[in-house]
């Protein structure tokens, strides 16, 4: 037997928490007899150990998380050894710690804004001045990524434009500049 685990991060409306729930609800009865994500990932629900369900109220949507941990059959229950990336990037969390938190508050407030816009509305205001905030100040600091920062800049100038102007399009092409931006940046640097 070796462990598995199966994450699951999910933004929902408030109205449809109670059908997922269910549908989770469904699955652990059922014993893996439906199509759940759990059940493609061979986890019985018999054989669960663990579970965690995570919820946080993000503008008007909710951000769900949930963390199944469980055993399966499989004889490849070695784990690979850290990468020398893995160490890079630890190496780097402990040279400039303030750094980390404002990365996890873009990521907690870009995802607010993706999910808006997926929804097929503006992100909530609160969202979009933290974002922009937390984005001038990490293009101020000095570090990896710095040739990135004029086009990251130019596309969170348009953002925030496109929402004030309340033009969902170009807020859209905006986010997905961002997103770009953020996945070059991060291609090379992590």
């Amino acid at each position: 037997m070796s462990a598995k685990e199966l994450r699951i991060e999910h933004t929902l409306a408030d109205a449809d928490l109670p059908d997922w729930l269910r549908s989770l609800a469904d699955w652990i009865e059922s014993g893996c007899e439906t199509d759940q994500p759990a059940c493609t990932l061979g986890i019985p629900s018999a054989d669960i150990r663990s579970v965690k369900l995570g919820l946080k109220r993000r503008g008007g949507t909710l951000a769900l998380r949930l963390i199944v941990k469980g055993d399966s059959p499989d004889d490849s229950a070695q784990a690979p050894p850290p990468s020398a990336k893995t160490t890079t990037k630890a190496s780097a969390r402990r040279r400039n710690p303030a750094y980390k938190p404002l990365k996890k508050r873009l990521g907690i407030s870009f995802k607010t804004i993706l999910a808006a816009l997926e929804n097929g509305t503006l992100p909530p205001q609160e969202a979009l001045a933290a974002f922009i905030d937390d984005s001038r100040l990490m293009a101020a600091s000095p570090g990896k990524g710095q040739e990135f920062y004029p086009e990251y800049a130019a596309a969170c100038t348009a953002l925030e434009a496109a929402v004030e102007a309340k033009d969902l399009a170009a807020a859209a092409l905006a986010a997905e500049t961002l997103t770009t931006c953020k996945r070059r940046c991060h291609a090379k640097y992590k």
